[in-house]
């Protein structure tokens, strides 16, 4: 069922869409089943390498900072993190989630974040000075892959970043 659909609505839709499969394609079989009887699962997306959102963003193990340049040894470390995405969790926590200052930070870590492993191809914590200068040089220009829609919304939905539309960057003004 579905909501102001109903449950007999749904069945009409799943029918006509099945009669019209070879024109539309087949459904993908958790369309047949309803939501609350899906495994939660088989919807959440893999980590991946890619300009994805931090949630499903896994660097390889060579640029996650867990051996970065700049990581104090683990005695002297005072944020219990093993590599960077742990680092910039536990910055995160320090704010209120959801709020302005929470969802600003993140968004400029993320796309921190995923400019030195895909861009730098460093850890976050091995970045340098250069870097940092490559960075805000790169934050005026972003390439094509890093830049979304020129919307309001750029790709984020209520319920997290939409997979298909999310950009961490915009296109620069004209």
């Amino acid at each position: 069922a579905s909501p102001k659909v109903g449950p007999e609505g749904a069945a009409r839709i799943v029918r006509w869409l099945r009669e019209h499969q070879e024109t539309l394609g087949a459904l993908p079989s958790p369309a047949l089943v309803p939501l609350s009887q899906v495994d939660t699962a088989a919807l959440t997306p893999l980590p991946r390498i890619g300009i994805v959102p931090l949630e499903r963003f896994r660097p390889p193990s060579e640029r996650d900072g867990s051996q970065g340049t700049n990581r104090a040894p683990s005695a002297q470390c005072k944020v219990a993190a093993a590599n960077d995405y742990e680092a910039v969790q536990a910055w995160l926590r320090l704010r209120i989630p959801g709020s302005h200052t929470w969802r600003a930070y993140r968004k400029e870590a993320e796309r921190f974040l995923l400019w030195a492993v895909m861009e730098r191809r460093k850890a976050l914590s091995s970045l340098d000075g250069d870097d940092c200068v490559a960075y805000r040089d790169f934050l005026a220009a972003p390439g094509p892959e890093w830049t979304g829609p020129a919307t309001r919304s750029a790709g984020r939905r209520p319920g997290g970043p939409s997979k298909d539309r999310w950009h961490p960057a915009r296109r620069p003004r004209p």
